[in-house]
């Protein structure tokens, strides 16, 4: 008996190719339909109960009609605006892919892919502007190399002592 679990992908798959969004990064009609299902089923059971509203097995009213149409209401709004924010998501992606290839070769030398990919994350999670995201994360690059390199500079001098003292005994 063998403990494996092998997944090869879906069947058809490409690299790079996403299934439930278009090149420019928008939801295609499958994305917005697989995005929506949870709101769907839960608007599907609402239904039957905007008339009559909602009661217990004993009797009492839970919820009346018009609350079961607001419930009905939100539902359709807050799936409304999961499917917006994951397409602006999507559109932001396809600005931020752009930035590695547009640095230039000295900001290559000088910041590394970190860099890059940390600039692209303000980019896409707080929708700052390239610009101001490349400067944020430049400044934070040479936070970090300052602080590594004031670190070595603490700790070499000790280093050196300490093998002063190993090899002079």
């Amino acid at each position: 008996m063998q403990n494996e679990l092998q997944h090869f992908g879906v069947l058809g798959m490409k690299w790079g190719v996403r299934r439930y969004q278009n090149p420019d990064g928008t939801l295609s009609e499958a994305g917005r339909s697989r995005y929506s299902r949870g709101f769907d089923k839960d608007i599907k059971s609402f239904k039957p109960f905007v008339k009559t509203g909602i009661r217990t097995k004993s009797g009492k009213q839970v919820l009346t009609g018009k609350e079961v149409q607001t419930q009905i209401k939100n539902l359709e709004k807050l799936k409304k605006d999961l499917i917006a924010k994951l397409e602006a998501k999507g559109v932001r992606r396809e600005k931020v892919n752009k930035i590695r290839k547009e640095m230039s070769f000295m900001d290559k030398v000088i910041y590394n892919k970190a860099t890059a990919k940390y600039a692209e994350g303000l980019i896409r999670n707080r929708g700052i502007d390239k610009t101001t995201a490349m400067n944020a994360a430049k400044g934070k690059a040479w936070v970090n190399t300052a602080l590594s390199v004031g670190t070595v500079g603490l700790y070499l001098p000790f280093a050196l002592i300490d093998q002063y003292k190993t090899t002079k005994i």
